[in-house]
C-alpha cells in the first residue's frame, strides 16, 4: 500500500508563488498517495483559497482549501496539522520558503529541507 502523504501549504497574499508550487507538486514522479491541502491566511482577499477551487477539480490530486482568518504564521500551521491528522505524513511547504516533513506515527521526526530536497524526497517515496 502506497504512503498517504498530505501537502500542507500555508499561503497569504503570494498567488503567484503558489501556482508554481502547486505546478512543481503536480508534476512530482511518486507513488504515494498525495492529498494537498492549503491554508489562506488571508481571509479578506483569499486569492490563494481562489486559485485553488479553480484548479482543484482539474488537479493531479485531492486539492482542498481553507481560510485561516486568525492571522499569523501558529494559527495556519495549527489549522493544517488540525486538517491533516489522519495521514502518515505531512509535509508543510511555504509557498515561498523551505520546508518541513513530519511524520504523524508515534515518533515524528523533524527535518527542515530546502525546496530542491523537497522534491527530491517526494520523489522517492
Amino acid at each position: 500500500m502506497a504512503e498517504r502523504v498530505v501537502i500542507a501549504i500555508p499561503t497569504c497574499k503570494r498567488p503567484e508563488s503558489l501556482a508554481r508550487l502547486l505546478d512543481a507538486i503536480a508534476a512530482l514522479d511518486t507513488d504515494a498517495e498525495i492529498f494537498v491541502l492549503v491554508a489562506d491566511n488571508d481571509s479578506r482577499g483569499h486569492q490563494g483559497f481562489d486559485l485553488c477551487e479553480t484548479r482543484a477539480p482539474r488537479y493531479r490530486w485531492p486539492l482542498r482549501a481553507v481560510i485561516e482568518p486568525v492571522r499569523g504564521i501558529a494559527p495556519v500551521r495549527n489549522r493544517l496539522v488540525s486538517e491533516a491528522l489522519k495521514t502518515d505524513f505531512v509535509c508543510a511547504q511555504a509557498d515561498d520558503s523551505g520546508f518541513v516533513v513530519t511524520s504523524a506515527a508515534p515518533n515524528p521526526a523533524l527535518a527542515l529541507m530546502k525546496s530542491r530536497r523537497f522534491m527530491r524526497f517526494l520523489q522517492q517515496l
